[in-house]
Order: structure tokens, then sequence, then C-alpha cells
């Protein structure tokens, strides 16, 4: 949205368009909203998140394991011109929005939000550690791009604390 009203504002001298057209991940995000907006589309009702976590799952072990998972499904329905040459575009929050539309979108931010502040307090409350540091910088994105987590928790086991005398 901000987008069309950045559009809407002026022409290519405008500095606050070229900041905001500079990646394309308003635009992408704007075009599917636009496009999810018409009749003919559905949402995908979790396929896109949970469809994420296949990239944990070899091809050896899953020879028939699809190739558009996570938000490349969005890519391939969406895009097929771009996805034919390997250019993967971010949707932004647009993925959240075609799993479950704007609710999504709140809910979702307020959990992430809730979830935040309660990771804010425990680093506030610890005397600010590193582990607490991690659960706050790092445990910030559970929600939206929670396929990450296992990454999380390897770092966090991997990082030696130092031990109090």
């Amino acid at each position: 949205m901000f987008y069309h009203f950045a559009q809407s504002t002026g022409g290519a001298d405008n500095p606050y368009l070229t900041a905001v057209t500079y990646f394309d991940i308003y635009e992408k995000q704007s075009f599917l909203i636009e496009e999810l907006a018409k009749p003919d589309k559905h949402f995908y009702w979790g396929e896109i998140y949970f469809s994420s976590f296949y990239k944990f799952i070899p091809r050896i072990i899953w020879e028939g394991k699809p190739y558009a998972y996570g938000f490349a499904i969005l890519n391939y329905d969406f895009l097929p011109e771009f996805a034919a040459l390997n250019y993967m575009p971010s949707f932004g929050l647009g993925s959240l929005y075609a799993d479950f539309g704007f609710p999504g979108v709140i809910f979702f931010g307020m959990l992430s939000g809730f979830i935040r502040q309660y990771c804010y307090q425990i680093f506030i409350k610890s005397g600010k550690n590193s582990i607490s540091a991690l659960l706050y910088y790092w445990g910030l994105s559970i929600l939206t791009i929670g396929y990450l987590i296992i990454q999380y928790i390897l770092a966090a086991l991997l990082i030696k604390l130092p031990k109090k005398a």
C-alpha cells in the first residue's frame, strides 16, 4: 500500500519514491496482495509457512520432494517467468498475507510482538548476558521465518559462555 502511495506522490525526482522502489520487496509485496485480492485467487492456509520446513529433508531421503516450497510457491504461482530464470523475489509480509490473509498478518504481527517483548524482558532481567542477547536478537523472527529456528538453536549451542568465577 505504501508503495502505491509513494508512486502517486511524485516522479523519479522524489527521493522517498527512489528509496521505496530501490528494492523490489515493496513492489512484489504490493503485487502479491493485489493478485490475491482478485476473486479467482485463494489463500494458502499455512501451506507456505509449513512447507518451508521441507528444506531440512534431503532429496536422497524424499526423492519426490517438490521443487516449489515455502515462499517459492508464490514465485511459481504468480511469477512463473521469474521462476524459470531462477529469480526468487522477496514478498515481504506478502507471504503471511498469502497464507492467512490480513487477519493472519495482524495476528502473527501481534504474536511476534509479544514474543519479542518476552525475550526482551528475559534479556533485561538476566543482566544482559550473551544467551539472553541471542534469545532477543535471533528469537525475534521465530514466527516470521520459523524454519530458521534450527539454525538459531545450533548457533546458541555452539557459542561458549564465559564461566563465572
